[in-house]
């Protein structure tokens, strides 16, 4: 799963400290036709946008198995220096970030939360 941020980016902390970050999946609503089922969650290695061999996150994204272009994943507790670690690394910069006010601890667990099954290497 190619996404628009990497361990050249938000998400070094997540390579160099080899732990599993929370992701919760936000459907396109334009996509109107899906292939799979969505309640059948599967592991995604996630690779940054770079085209660096490094730019791979060391731990899977637990995710439906409709995961499409246009879709959005949440990564949850990328930590205080998700920014101030970023690089312009191979002209990859991100520069727009979205709040999301719902805290990963509130309502429906999100897919991709760590435990004993999804930390297994």
């Amino acid at each position: 799963l190619y996404i628009n941020d990497g361990i050249w980016a938000s998400l070094s902390d997540s390579w160099t400290g080899k732990i599993t970050l929370p992701a919760r999946f936000i459907p396109d609503p334009a996509i109107r036709t899906r292939n799979g089922d969505e309640k059948n969650i599967v592991p995604f290695k996630v690779c940054g946008a770079t085209c660096d061999s490094v730019d791979i996150l060391s731990r899977p994204f637990w995710l439906p198995e409709t995961v499409d272009t246009g879709d959005w994943i949440e990564i949850g507790h990328i930590g205080a220096y998700s920014l101030s670690l970023r690089t312009r690394f191979n002209g990859f910069y991100p520069d727009t970030f979205v709040e999301v006010t719902t805290p990963f601890d509130e309502g429906d667990a999100p897919q991709g939360f760590a435990s004993l099954e999804t930390m297994a290497d």
